[in-house]
């Protein structure tokens, strides 16, 4: 990448053993060892001591990617002041703004893979902590940042904020291409600041932790966070499991509705309407959002995996479809378990 500004392997131990981070004891006694994972923005890298995982180092890898690093940074540094978010987030250890690098306290039983929980326990993992997430963080746009409105939501429209160069031949594959545009409208007229919000949830960045008492979820990859609509995180985690089990099931793209129907959703609406208001409102953004997201993720499944069947593409642009061409009736759907 131009511009590229990750730091060395070296000279990161050598930066970590400067700041206190780790002892030259444990770099020549027990062994110190770097394993990076290169993403779009950043460069993380699992840090181990004596083989065990410590910490994660996070950088940008180039200057203009530095803010979403500080964004992260002053995501983490107001969730830190809520006790009741404790251990729901990666403890920050250190930081260094003109670095844009962030170290962060280990994550995981078993690194950085997501859990395979029973699906009614995760959703009960999920919907109890993300309205704990959505409740406590109703006043504190000023401390957190405001995020970015989700790309996607402008991306049929005629003032776009980016487009990804799969777009075209992503909306080829759409049967309604003209319904997608009027739902991602409504999507973006709709968008409301109610909460601090994760804005990229999906399983993968959802870690089972082990607590000592019970199972507990832990919230990684905030770099897109901020001040936003808390309906888009809830739409993104219904998306994300709508596309897992039509995946799993070899579905079409018409099963949404009977993926639903299978009841954990309804489980995790439960938990979650504990610490939010789910009213009709807030589900009609849940089910605009939802389709929108499905959509997003087959744009990216499209640059990561191509327009092959093993992709999904088809799949999730039926399933965007379905969901947009009756928001309503997808929100009547969600309801199920939550008095509205």
């Amino acid at each position: 990448m131009e511009g590229e500004r990750a730091i060395h392997p070296a000279e990161l131990i050598q930066y970590l053993l400067h700041r206190n981070i780790i002892t030259t004891a444990e770099v020549v006694d027990r062994g110190v060892q770097l394993s990076g994972d290169m993403r779009e923005r950043s460069v993380l890298r699992a840090l181990a001591i004596g083989g065990v995982p410590t910490y994660m180092v996070k950088q940008a890898r180039a200057p203009e990617t530095v803010e979403n690093i500080l964004q992260e940074l002053r995501v983490y540094s107001c969730l830190e002041k809520i006790p009741e978010l404790n251990g729901s987030i990666p403890s920050l250890i250190t930081a260094d703004a003109d670095r844009g690098l962030l170290v962060l306290g280990w994550v995981g039983k078993d690194g950085l893979q997501y859990s395979h929980l029973p699906r009614e326990e995760m959703a009960v993992l999920l919907g109890d902590l993300m309205g704990k997430l959505h409740a406590l963080t109703r006043n504190i746009a000023g401390q957190s940042g405001m995020g970015d409105r989700p790309w996607i939501l402008s991306s049929l429209g005629g003032n776009p904020r980016w487009l990804p160069e799969e777009l075209p031949e992503v909306m080829a594959r759409a049967s309604k291409p003209d319904l997608l545009k009027k739902g991602l409208k409504y999507g973006e007229k709709a968008w409301t600041l109610d909460a601090l919000i994760h804005g990229d949830l999906k399983q993968e960045h959802c870690l089972l932790v082990d607590n000592g008492t019970k199972a507990a979820l832990c919230l990684i990859d905030w770099e897109l966070a901020g001040y936003g609509d808390s309906a888009w995180d809830v739409g993104s985690i219904i998306s994300d499991i709508l596309f897992d089990r039509g995946y799993e099931l070899g579905d079409d793209g018409d099963g949404a509705v009977e993926i639903i129907e299978e009841g954990s959703l309804g489980v995790f609406f439960h938990f979650y309407s504990q610490h939010c208001l789910v009213d009709s409102d807030f589900l009609y953004r849940v089910a605009l959002f939802t389709g929108a997201r499905l959509l997003q993720t087959s744009m990216e499944s499209a640059a990561a995996y191509g327009m092959g069947t093993t992709s999904g593409v088809d799949m999730l642009v039926a399933m965007a479809e379905q969901v947009l061409s009756d928001p309503s009736a997808f929100a009547q759907m969600l309801s199920y378990g939550v008095t509205v």
